[in-house]
């Protein structure tokens, strides 16, 4: 029994690991005019991860691998997923492109990415690294099997994913980040200047800031507790009635907390998870 029991386990991932094949490296590059603060790397994946380092340089340079993990038709689905590498205006685009994906640009000059494909032949992943300047803003998401990390930014920057975790480290610009399902962390080497926010479902928050970082903190969260090394002053949260005039003081669900002097709102929300804002270096 435990022979047979064995014999299928060892079938199984041998099964696995047949339908799983390399698809080959992908490099594409292009140089930014001096200005490039004036541009957006705009990074759209669906399985993967997402790797963004900032340089002082003017060119973004992007490496990526392509695996095809298939229970079926692995030669059709290599076929019909590529990685989009292209510049559009002031915008450099990297995104999966494949059945039922759509990528448009509205009326204010922002870009999104969708997808309607239910395939059950299984799925293609893109794992990217780039090396972008750094002082261009950056946004960039991935949907699954990957984390989205970002280091050595300048510019504001903004990180979504749904399954998977979000690191962003030594940033200097307004950042924000939210995934679902993995936790956030961020340490940034400047305090915010706008109100921004950091959001997940199923993990932990972690913030850290300058010691002179002036804010608003505004946390929620279910099942989890907020942590602190700064000195913070307690303050109910302040809302605008919805009918009638005046105003009235929420507690409850939500904290509010103040740090320093005060300053933009920062926004802290997971549902099952800590929370924690901590003092970095200088």
């Amino acid at each position: 029994m435990k022979n047979t029991f064995l014999t299928l386990l060892i079938l199984a991932v041998c099964t696995v690991y047949a339908f799983a094949q390399s698809a080959g490296t992908i490099t594409e590059s292009l140089n930014l005019p001096q200005n490039s603060s004036q541009y957006t790397i705009k990074v759209m994946n669906l399985n993967g991860k997402v790797d963004i380092q900032g340089h002082s340089g003017t060119a973004v340079e992007m490496k990526a691998s392509k695996t095809v993990e298939a229970r079926r038709n692995a030669d059709q689905l290599e076929q019909e997923w590529k990685l989009v590498f292209r510049q559009e205006g002031n915008t450099v685009l990297v995104y999966a492109d494949g059945p039922g994906v759509t990528v448009k640009q509205n009326s204010s000059g922002n870009w999104s990415y969708s997808v309607n494909n239910d395939s059950k032949d299984g799925m293609v992943k893109f794992d990217i690294e780039l090396r972008v300047p750094d002082a261009a803003v950056v946004q960039a998401s991935t949907i699954n099997a990957g984390d989205v990390s970002m280091q050595n930014l300048q510019s504001d920057a903004e990180a979504t994913n749904v399954n998977g975790a979000v690191r962003l480290t030594n940033m200097n610009g307004n950042v924000k980040a939210t995934t679902v399902n993995g936790d956030v962390e961020v340490q940034s080497k400047k305090a915010p200047s706008i109100d921004t926010k950091f959001t997940t479902v199923n993990g932990a928050v972690r913030l850290t800031y300058p010691p002179q970082l002036a804010a608003n903190i505004q946390y929620t969260s279910v099942s989890g507790d907020f942590y602190t090394d700064f000195d913070v002053t307690a303050s109910p949260l302040k809302e605008e009635k919805r009918n009638g005039g005046g105003t009235y003081y929420k507690v409850g669900g939500k904290s509010a907390l103040q740090v320093g002097q005060g300053g933009p709102k920062i926004k802290i929300t997971t549902v099952n998870g800590d929370m924690f804002l901590k003092k970095g270096d200088n």
